[in-house]
């Protein structure tokens, strides 16, 4: 790619800058660190932290407080750069959806720099700046009312952080990076930056200074605690969405799920013993018992997720499709209006009853048929999506004819950590792992569009705070790709953390058929996600690069999980799609993800 600008010959380092690196800093515990300018903070984290140096973790979130720093974090977002000099920002939000945020590198080094844009006191327009490191447990902090952007020092860098509200293009603004008035010394080292048109084009700092940059605020809903009520929050998107909302945002959580053989513990072992979560075990279709959950619990929203969703069972079984995805709908919707009608009219104006539906109702489409959108007509090719549509029109048909708030998200092809081995992408990850020939049906050339798990969680919180009521919102990874592309990538990064086969062989050579990664003929689903990110800003933060890469390392990593999974199968048997990958004998997977 030509680099956008040349370096500018006469930049110097501004005498206000404080430039600092840490990157192999070491010391007897985490700390906070005040810059030049004080309110921004560089959070010094242990080696030894564990799970909780995460990027907003609980280890970050104590050193913030002890700081006398309150803030939640809503919304995660992540840049990949693949070559040094990579310039992004300087970025920030208007008044009412300003944010304060949080930074790390998650891989490769950047140069961190925040710019004072409170206006009216001595230090606007100043800057601070700090060198983040992949190997480096640090963290930088920077409240509202400061512009951020970065340089990367690497190839291939990826920069992950958090922020205090939802991205808003319409709230967007940013300043020049190359603003002689701010003299960044960006680390260039004689390399043209590479700069994008939308950044080429930001404003200079002295338009702000004249107009004043607004930043005072009402919180969003999304920053008002709320009470919840999570219906199936124990499965593999329920757990993700009540993680999510129990570590970014104050919400409370009531998860009631049946807790069937889709449930994981494990899954939600990181907020079991958080005092705004709470676990009923109780079945959507038990009218008594959902009308003792609302009456006690008395949620704001209801974020229904609770469905049957393996679409090999044997046609025998096809009946529990209706009985939990229709009827269960319909008589929870029975139980939240009964409800919601009693409610005085500043909770009514509050409550939303959100329903997740899949994109699998609007049926295929072949290669020259455009993408769903929300405005496409139903046409559900199993018994499984016909189930989710007919559940789709009830909760459309309720608000209708009742007037309750209803919202619907549907959701393309997901993947992430505990999902079950009924799925293409855990059944790749461990079959390439331990050297299986993988099955036939990873073999498709069927296209779909492949949303990473936590991005789901992250959309969903969206749509609850700012939906519109009546809208339906389709949920995208804008990830257009065969299995068997899926398939030879996770070959491919398997093959990275473990290796190539014990015979010298590529993990791709498991793949049956022709090494040919072309896509096919057919398209299922794919989904048009622009009304979201029109709408309500969303956006996925991790490209499907990085989810994929995300989620064979958690496999990996996680064979605790997975393998009584194995056992069960080799015990009672597999059936459909999995009877092909979870076969009995499995070798041990050595070395993983080191």
């Amino acid at each position: 790619m030509e680099p956008a600008f040349n370096s500018l010959a006469d930049e110097t380092r501004s005498p206000t800058e404080a430039r600092l690196r840490f990157g192999g800093a070491s010391g007897s515990g985490p700390s906070i660190i005040s810059l030049e300018i004080p309110e921004v903070k560089l959070l010094r984290l242990q080696k030894s932290a564990g799970p909780e140096a995460n990027v907003g973790g609980a280890a970050v979130s104590r050193l913030l407080v002890e700081a006398g720093i309150e803030i939640t974090f809503v919304q995660d977002n992540c840049s990949v750069s693949s070559e040094p000099g990579t310039i992004r920002g300087l970025h920030f939000q208007g008044s009412p959806r300003a944010q304060a945020k949080l930074l790390r590198v998650v891989r490769g080094s950047a140069l961190a720099v925040a710019v004072d844009i409170r206006p009216n006191l001595s230090t606007f327009g100043r800057h601070v700046s700090a060198t983040l490191t992949a190997e480096a447990e640090e963290e930088l902090y920077l409240p509202v009312g400061f512009a951020h952007g970065f340089c990367t020092l690497e190839a291939d860098t990826e920069v992950a952080y958090k922020a205090s509200d939802h991205y808003s293009r319409e709230h967007e603004s940013g300043i020049a990076f190359d603003d002689p008035e701010l003299a960044i010394d960006w680390p260039l080292g004689g390399r043209k930056p590479i700069v994008s048109d939308a950044d080429r084009a930001l404003p200079p700092l002295r338009q702000f200074r004249s107009t004043g940059v607004n930043l005072a605020g009402e919180k969003s809903i999304a920053q008002q605690p709320m009470r919840i009520l999570v219906t199936g929050g124990a499965g593999f998107v329920g757990s993700a969405v009540v993680r999510h909302l129990i570590s970014r945002t104050s919400h409370t959580v009531l998860n009631l799920d049946k807790l069937t053989a889709a449930a994981s513990d494990a899954a939600l072992a990181s907020v079991t013993d958080d005092p705004r979560y709470e676990l009923q075990i109780g079945d959507i279709c038990d009218t008594r018992l959902l009308s003792s959950v609302f009456r006690e619990f008395h949620p704001d929203a209801v974020l229904h997720l609770a469905a049957e969703t393996n679409a090999d069972r044997p046609v025998a079984e096809t009946e529990a499709f209706l009985k939990t995805n229709t009827i269960g709908t319909m008589r929870l919707l029975q139980a939240a209006n009964s409800y919601y009608q009693e409610l005085d009219a500043a909770a009514r104006t509050r409550f939303r009853f959100q329903h997740v539906s899949t994109a699998e109702v609007y049926g295929g489409l072949s290669a020259l048929e455009p993408t769903f959108s929300h405005v496409t007509h139903y046409e559900p090719l199993s018994p499984y999506s016909a189930s989710k549509a007919a559940a789709d029109h009830i909760v459309r048909a309720w608000g209708h004819t009742y007037g309750l708030p209803v919202v619907v998200a549907s959701c393309a092809d997901l993947y992430g950590p505990y999902q079950s081995f009924e799925n293409l992408v855990p059944q790749a990850i461990i079959g390439a792992a331990a050297g299986r020939n993988l099955p036939e049906a990873t073999g498709s050339e069927t296209i779909r569009d492949w949303l990473f798990v936590e991005d789901l969680a992250e959309a969903l919180a969206a749509v609850l705070d700012r939906g519109q009521i009546g809208s339906t919102y389709l949920l995208g990874g804008i990830a257009q790709r065969s299995n068997r592309q899926v398939v030879g990538a996770i070959a491919d990064l398997v093959e990275d953390f473990v290796g190539p086969l014990p015979d010298g062989r590529r993990r791709r050579a498991l793949i049956p058929g022709p090494d040919d990664l072309a896509g096919g003929d057919y398209r299922y689903p794919l989904v048009d996600a622009s009304n979201i990110e029109k709408d309500l800003g969303w956006l996925p933060a991790f490209s499907f690069e990085a989810g994929l890469r995300e989620t064979v390392s958690w496999y990996l990593k996680n064979e605790g999980w997975w393998r009584p999974q194995l056992r069960a199968v080799e015990v009672n048997g597999p059936t459909g799609r999995a009877a092909q990958a979870l076969g009995v004998g499995w070798p041990e997977i050595s070395n993983a993800a080191e």
